[in-house]
This record gives structure tokens, C-alpha cells and sequence, in this order.
């Protein structure tokens, strides 16, 4: 998760590192945080991730109180920033729906093949697999004889006839 602390926050708890391991390259060291990275949240250019935070909190030995940090955002923050300034830009540009009918069909060839594939390997695991997504999919909407709830009238038909014959079964 990245942090964003009140402003000039960050750059006190890094100077505290540099003043406690003497320069950035001892910090660098101790704490395992690249040179670059320190003096980026030293420029306060940067938002620093929880686990930075973490390593630079215990070599200073500081807390930090929610008060202070402003946000949280997920470690994927940026990829969903450019995700959706690329779907803006491609909007803009007139090409948007082209890439998508794109990227359907090749998704699409894709799983075609993947089924392919599948089946040709390993076709028990395929249609075990192929099996419970239609059990989920599926509603069971009759009761049979035997307070069974099934899926169709055919299994609800079976079920009954099995039951008048006292025949014993399983479902699924």
C-alpha cells in the first residue's frame, strides 16, 4: 500500500535517517531502501510504500499517528491512473472501440484454444472443471419426491421413478 503524509512529513522522517546513520549511503544500507528512492521521499516526490515506511519508522524509532497520513492508496494505484487515462486518450481519439472489438477476438481465439488444448491433455480434468462452473451457473428449480432440490424436470422425472422403485441413488 502507498501512503501520502501531510506535507513536509516525509522529508523530517528521512532527514532523521540521514542525521541517524550519518548520509544517505549509510542509510542506505542499514535500512535497505535505494539511494535514489530516499532522496525522491526526501524531495517529497514520491509516495512511499507502507513497507519503506515501516523500515525507516524503526531505524528512527518514531510512530506515526494516522493524523498524518492523508491517504492510502493500493499497490496498483498507478496501473489504475494509466488505465484510465489510456481508455481516455483512446476515446478521444476515435480508436477506443476499435481495441476493444480487438481484443475481444483475440480473447476469444484465445479460450478456443485454451478449450482446445485442454480437452486434448487432460479432457477429465477439463470436463470436471466444465462440470462444476454449469453447476454454478445452473438453478435448481424442482423438488423431487425425496426433498431433492434438481435442475431440470428430467433429473426431477428420474429422480421420482428411481424413488418409486426403491432404487437407490445419489445426485451429484
Amino acid at each position: 500500500m502507498f501512503l501520502r503524509l501531510k506535507r513536509g512529513m516525509l522529508k523530517r522522517i528521512v532527514e532523521m535517517g540521514f542525521k541517524k546513520a550519518g548520509n544517505i549511503r549509510k542509510l542506505e544500507k542499514k535500512i535497505g531502501i535505494s539511494r535514489s528512492t530516499l532522496s525522491d521521499y526526501h524531495l517529497e516526490n514520491r509516495l512511499i510504500i507502507d513497507r519503506n515506511l515501516e523500515n525507516l519508522k524503526q531505524f528512527i524509532n518514531i510512530q506515526i499517528k494516522d493524523k498524518d497520513i492523508i491517504e492510502k492508496l493500493p499497490d496498483n494505484w498507478k496501473q489504475i491512473r494509466g488505465g484510465k487515462n489510456c481508455v481516455r486518450i483512446k476515446k478521444e481519439k476515435g480508436i477506443y472501440e476499435k481495441q476493444m472489438k480487438l481484443c475481444h477476438k483475440g480473447s476469444s481465439e484465445y479460450m478456443k484454444n485454451l478449450h482446445k488444448t485442454m480437452k486434448n491433455k487432460e479432457p477429465k480434468k477439463y470436463y470436471l472443471s466444465q462440470y462444476e462452473k454449469f453447476k454454478k451457473i445452473a438453478e435448481y428449480k424442482y423438488l423431487t419426491n425425496n426433498k431433492e432440490k434438481v435442475r431440470n424436470k428430467l433429473e426431477k422425472d428420474v429422480a421420482d421413478i428411481l424413488k418409486r422403485f426403491n432404487i437407490e441413488y445419489e445426485y451429484e
